[in-house]
């Protein structure tokens, strides 16, 4: 910890407190993740509203990806940024590569993009999780 430049504190809200928590704790990221089993669901366009409202930075993980084939993710990314364009003027971009993640990090709080991360346990296409 001597040579760190930032620590990170990481806080999961839960459905029942995630309105207090993200008006009340001031983040200064806030990580959405969204299961493609699940689906863009009514409560994940409220809780990226809600980010929008409070004006810090997007960050959006699909997980299970690996559940799904390419067309079926194709449109489920389509349609979430049908959605990110419907209620707000951000611009989202799949990271795919490290390449995009440098890009990312200096661009970040400067531009008005909402990285969208795709997260598998199996496929090397994706990034992997530990």
């Amino acid at each position: 910890m001597d040579q760190s430049t930032k620590i990170l504190q990481i806080i999961d809200l839960r459905e029942k407190t995630i309105y207090d928590g993200l008006c009340s704790l001031y983040p200064e990221y806030v990580l959405l993740t969204i299961s493609i089993k699940k689906g863009i669901t009514k409560s994940v366009e409220e809780y990226f509203k809600l980010a929008m409202a409070i004006k810090v930075p997007l960050i959006i993980v699909i997980t299970h990806v690996d559940a799904s084939d390419e067309e079926f993710l194709e449109d489920f990314v389509y349609n979430l940024r049908k959605m990110i364009s419907k209620n707000s003027t951000h611009i989202p971009f799949v990271i795919k590569n490290e390449k995009d993640v440098v890009l990312l990090s200096r661009v970040l709080h400067k531009e008005n993009s909402i990285p969208i991360f795709l997260v598998t346990l199996k496929k090397k296409n994706y990034f992997i999780l530990p």
